[in-house]
């Protein structure tokens, strides 16, 4: 999967990532351990310091374990640490937690929720590259008194549960200066209606990634007095909504 697609995934996308790093947790920590001083500004040197160094197992033990299972620790093992040391860092800071975050989703029949609670945000932000400029948030919480980047437990709360589909949504806008939009989407999560909301990224374009179990409706609309906008709904691999490049102030809709 292209680094700057996987990205851009919104909060499964953090969940993944934490599913990413548990994989390489070994065993003996699967408790805690850490340094008796554990302020919040430790923490930030604690993760800017295995970074700068590519030290994977600093980096891994800033985790919290507790509760994560096997099968978490063996999901989407490679997305993330085989890229991790690939750019030069330029920053690590704290994020709020966006508008409408959700610490828990069910998908397939399955419960994923962090085994603390989330406070906010870490943002590890590289250097600009052959590919671009890219970054990766990973939610952290606080137990105990010390800080951690959260963990995810998965358990099954429903047998034979239908199989979540993968949803993605692809805005380009063209013009000059970039088109700027905004608008939101619905989609189904275990029967239960998410509401997503649609930004351009400050070039005109967006692509946001997905699972549920369908998408319901879409609306997106132009901000920019010029350009063109040009959607496109993919579920599971099947283009199932696509438009010709629009002129126009008109909101965009797609609804089933």
């Amino acid at each position: 999967m292209n680094k700057s697609v996987f990205r851009q995934f919104g909060f499964l996308r953090n969940l993944l990532l934490i599913f990413i790093l548990t994989a390489f947790c070994s065993p003996f920590l699967s408790s805690p351990v850490w340094a008796a001083e554990n302020s919040k500004e430790r923490f930030l040197k604690d993760i800017r310091t295995s970074l700068a160094q590519k030290n994977l197992p600093a980096f891994i033990q800033l985790f919290y374990w507790d509760g994560v299972n096997e099968k978490s620790r063996a999901i989407l093992n490679k997305h993330l640490f085989s890229t991790l040391f690939d750019e030069e860092l330029e920053s690590v800071r704290f994020k709020p937690l966006p508008e409408g975050f959700r610490s828990e989703y069910v998908l397939s029949g399955i419960r994923t929720y962090t085994n603390i609670k989330v406070l906010g945000f870490v943002e590890i932000q590289y250097k600009r590259g052959k590919t671009g400029q890219s970054k990766t948030s990973i939610p952290y919480g606080k137990k105990e008194g010390r800080y951690y980047f959260a963990g995810s437990i998965q358990e099954k709360i429903r047998e034979n549960a239908p199989k979540s589909k993968q949803i993605q949504v692809i805005i380009v806008g063209m013009g000059h200066p970039p088109v700027t939009f905004e608008g939101y989407m619905l989609y189904l999560q275990n029967e239960r209606p998410i509401k997503d909301q649609l930004k351009d990224m400050g070039g005109g374009n967006l692509t946001r990634m997905v699972r549920g179990d369908d998408i319901t409706y879409l609306k997106v609309q132009r901000t920019s007095k010029k350009g063109t906008l040009r959607v496109t709904i993919i579920v599971d691999g099947k283009t199932i909504f696509k438009t010709q490049p629009q002129d126009t102030d008109q909101p965009i809709i797609f609804k089933r």
